[in-house]
């Protein structure tokens, strides 16, 4: 029974409503499919609640025993652990007694989140530059199609070069040309292994996402 319920009934229980999803679909003009379809996305919106609140959870319990321990951490680290739970609860508590489009919500969100999203891709590029040294040395002729582009961008950005003819041009193209195909191309091995993963689950040959079996 314990291989029946880890493994037979969520397989069926996948296939099943994949297929309803699919057919609601493209059957557009049946009731009973579209009512089936609109009811299994309001449960994935369920499902996704329950997860944000299974992650809210999963944080507190880790660090709380962080913040418990301060006294056996010589690094310090539970005053990250503080400021996580501190922040973390600060937006749900205001965003469930205010709501999350009222004037308190939007002064937590511009005092502390705003400042930090913009100087998060700021202190990356730091790390990016030595990572992209170290990972593109001009070796051979794929690393240099790969670090010259990457080079000729980060000058692009920069206030300096960003009106010189050639450097404009060169950037303008390689993004609106060989960046487009490249993003397309990505998307569609994408989209052909989103259809190779749908035709496992479809026919029960994908278990990744269930238990193991003892």
């Amino acid at each position: 029974m314990s291989i029946t319920l880890r493994r037979q009934i969520p397989t069926i229980l996948s296939v099943f409503i994949f297929v309803i999803l699919l057919t609601s679909t493209v059957i557009s003009g049946e009731p009973t499919l579209t009512w089936m379809g609109l009811e299994f996305t309001k449960w994935a919106g369920i499902v996704n609640a329950m997860s944000v609140g299974l992650g809210i959870i999963s944080l507190t319990i880790y660090h709380l025993p962080k913040i418990l321990k301060f006294e056996n951490d010589p690094q310090l680290q539970w005053l990250y652990s503080i400021s996580s739970l501190f922040f973390m609860f600060a937006f749900i508590i205001t965003g469930l007694w205010f709501g999350s489009s009222s004037s308190q919500y939007r002064w937590w969100y511009d005092t502390f989140n705003a400042p930090i999203a913009s100087a998060a891709p700021f202190l990356s590029g730091f790390f990016i530059v030595p990572a992209t040294y170290r990972s593109f040395k001009l070796k051979n002729w794929d690393s240099a199609f790969l670090i010259l582009p990457a080079v000729l961008f980060m000058v692009y950005q920069t206030p300096m070069f960003s009106g010189v003819p050639i450097i404009s041009h060169l950037s303008l193209y390689l993004l609106a040309y060989v960046g487009a195909a490249a993003f397309r191309a990505a998307i569609v091995v994408i989209g052909l292994g989103i259809i190779y993963l749908a035709i496992r689950t479809m026919t029960g040959a994908e278990k990744g996402y269930l238990h193991e079996a003892a």
